[in-house]
């Protein structure tokens, strides 16, 4: 009887300490607390400027240098981190107060990209009337000029060789505007407007974007009177290097 009498005595002790452990731990969780830490990339970079906040909450704070932040929160509750480029991340608080978070940069990638006289777009919400040749549409064999590698590829372009292998065919994309007229297109070379089309080899051309209306040619004003034909060359490209 007094064995029974012990334990029910150190059983109920036990209990209570429970109750006042779950108790405590509930109060913990239910107060706000000051969480700090810093926000990098995936190269140990920090990340300035970018956007902290506590989800469902108004609380909100931005990193400051060696992107650090601080923020109040309880238990539970979860950091939203946000920045343009970089994908959003989502961290649920625990015990810790002090975190370090990795973001990830955005994977976004273009699909039928063409190049307009104030950059670039997608095809999707184009509305100008532009062409681009990829190189593998290009006229191929022994091609002296440009316009031998664009005849026949653009509608409206018209290319005409006068037979004089010296001379370069001549290229008329848009019909008599002025009494000059029919005038050469203006050529743009890898972002250098009115650049000489006689000074690269058609071999170094990588992609040829011929503009045709006045809203897509309008950025180079009246000298786009008979339309423009932007030229991007070969170049270097990140990685290693390959001989042939």
């Amino acid at each position: 009887m007094r064995f029974t009498c012990t334990s029910l005595k150190y059983g109920s002790i036990f209990l209570l300490f429970l109750l006042i452990s779950q108790a405590f731990n509930t109060a913990f969780a239910q107060t706000d607390r000051k969480i700090t830490g810093n926000l990098v990339d995936k190269d140990n970079i920090p990340i300035i400027g970018a956007s902290v906040s506590v989800k469902g909450t108004n609380k909100a704070t931005v990193t400051t240098d060696n992107g650090a932040f601080s923020i109040t929160a309880k238990t539970g509750d979860k950091l939203v981190f946000t920045f343009m480029g970089y994908e959003p991340k989502e961290l649920t608080i625990g015990a810790g107060s002090n975190y370090k978070v990795t973001i990830s940069e955005a994977n976004t990638s273009l699909t039928d990209v063409v190049v307009v006289g104030y950059g670039k777009g997608s095809r999707k919400g184009l509305s100008s009337a532009i062409t681009s040749v990829k190189p593998e549409e290009l006229n191929k064999g022994a091609i002296a000029d440009v316009g031998q590698l664009l005849q026949g590829k653009v509608p409206g372009l018209n290319i005409s060789s006068s037979g004089d292998p010296n001379k370069p065919a001549a290229v008329i994309l848009r019909g008599a505007s002025t009494i000059n007229s029919p005038g050469a297109p203006f050529y743009v070379i890898d972002g250098i407007p009115g650049a000489d089309i006689a000074a690269i080899a058609p071999a170094d051309i990588a992609s040829i974007d011929v503009l045709k209306d006045a809203a897509a040619t309008a950025i180079y004003g009246n000298r786009a009177a008979s339309g423009v034909i932007i030229v991007t060359t070969k170049r270097g490209k990140s990685g290693k290097p390959q001989l042939s």
